[in-house]
């Protein structure tokens, strides 16, 4: 009956030793995971400011220019290219965020994926075990 006891006990002992791995090993995943979130958030963020400081800083150079204008038409020109400028640069910081953010879910998804992997496959290979 003692023998038992004492297999039962090592049986148990174990699996909470398994369950404690997994609970870790789910922890560091999902640390891994918010890290690369907050990473490619401040890049993402810091991109849009960027592309900010550039917008404010071509609309001041047009203000100067309209306000030193000699006609309405070198207004008109000034703005026209003004507003080319502005699509062009927010399409190219668009395109480069829009990377960013592709890069970064992989990033966020990447260890909670392997980790699930890790753990089916241990599974698994202890169900053929059995």
């Amino acid at each position: 009956m003692s023998e038992h006891i004492e297999k039962a006990t090592q049986s148990l002992l174990q699996f909470v030793d398994q369950i404690h791995n997994f609970a870790r090993e789910s922890a560091q995943a999902n640390l891994r995971s918010v890290t690369a979130a907050t990473k490619g958030w401040e890049e993402s963020t810091q991109n849009a400011c960027q592309l900010m400081r550039e917008n404010v800083a071509r609309l001041m150079g047009v203000g100067k220019t309209a306000s030193e204008a000699k006609s309405v038409r070198e207004v008109v020109d000034a703005q026209q290219a003004f507003m080319k400028d502005c699509v062009d640069l927010w399409m190219s910081g668009a395109g480069k965020i829009s990377e960013i953010n592709t890069r970064t879910a992989k990033e966020v998804v990447e260890p909670v994926a392997q980790h699930a992997n890790n753990t089916i496959s241990q599974i698994m290979q202890k169900a053929r075990a059995a």
